[in-house]
């Protein structure tokens, strides 16, 4: 990230691309896998997605860093719900939110 910033470049999703990478290396570490498992599924994370931004034309690489950072930081957000409280995911507008988190949170 300082790389593209000190050349002038912004990625403009930059934090969608660092929450999937974190929490790839995070819920590979949280399955059993060792520490430097998780930082190599990560890194492997960030380059499936720059190789993927590198393939599309030069016009579009603005709007498909965007479109990424959005759909990786709410995908990421949509995966911990469903993995960890997907008691969450079914709460209707009106109803007492605190009654669906696990007692371990509250």
């Amino acid at each position: 990230m300082l790389l593209c910033e000190r050349a002038g470049v912004v990625n403009l999703g930059i934090e969608g691309i660092m929450v999937a990478g974190a929490f790839a290396g995070w819920f590979t570490v949280h399955a059993g896998a060792g520490l430097w498992t998780g930082v190599a599924v990560a890194a492997l994370v960030w380059v499936a997605v720059v190789l993927f931004v590198l393939v599309t034309p030069g016009d579009a690489t603005v709007p498909t860093l965007i479109v990424i950072g959005l759909i990786l930081a709410g995908g990421v957000y949509f995966a911990y719900m469903m993995i960890f409280n997907r008691a969450v995911l079914d709460i209707e507008p009106g109803d007492d939110i605190f009654a669906a988190t696990p007692e371990v949170m509250t």
